[in-house]
């Protein structure tokens, strides 16, 4: 196993965890940035980006279908403004885990690290000493124990843009900016929204 040391580790390279990263090599220091992936800050992956990408479809839609009495209707109904947006995300989830690899270069592990000792980590094959550990691992989202016996139904902000159907219906919960924009967003591409 490979010993590599560091002045200070970061696990997760997401928004936190990469502003770290660029903050502590600005200031001369010997920093490994670990992710065990997917690469790429929660906010481009499954957070604000896609959810203004699905907005800006939604509003698509709802302008076209106002201006169909007097205009040259839209050839592109809610199911292809939906593919867009979720073509969006992945562009911005791509573009989002380049950027991390390039600013990071040798620096970036990837693979799932473990406290093995104080002081050290195991990352993959890769053993780290470290003065210094930051842990950026971010969140996921928490389905209530009350949904559990429909939780094969319950999609999250993590698997929403992966559905390539829009559904007829759908409930929202979660009153957070995200659960808000994408509620307006599906309702405007015809969901109905509870």
């Amino acid at each position: 196993m490979q010993t590599r040391k560091a002045d200070i580790a970061i696990i997760g390279a997401g928004t936190a965890g990469s502003t770290a990263f660029h903050a502590l090599k600005a200031a001369g220091k010997q920093v490994v940035l670990i992710d065990r992936g997917p690469l790429g800050t929660t906010c481009a992956r499954v957070g604000c980006m896609p959810s203004k990408a699905a907005l800006h479809a939604g509003m698509h839609w709802k302008v076209a279908k106002a201006l169909a009495a007097s205009a040259t209707p839209s050839t592109q109904g809610p199911q292809a403004l939906w593919s867009h947006a979720r073509q969006t995300r992945d562009a911005l989830a791509s573009a989002a885990a380049e950027r991390t690899r390039k600013a990071a270069g040798e620096s970036l592990i990837m693979a799932e690290a473990r406290f093995v000792a104080p002081g050290i980590l195991q990352a993959g094959e890769q053993r780290i000493e470290a003065g210094a550990f930051i842990v950026a691992t971010g969140s996921r989202p928490v389905v209530p124990k009350a949904l559990e016996g429909v939780a094969s139904r319950v999609l999250t902000t993590d698997t929403l843009f992966d559905l390539e159907v829009l559904p007829a219906r759908m409930g929202i919960l979660g009153l957070g900016a995200i659960g808000l924009e994408l509620g307006l967003a599906l309702s405007r591409l015809d969901v109905q929204v509870v």
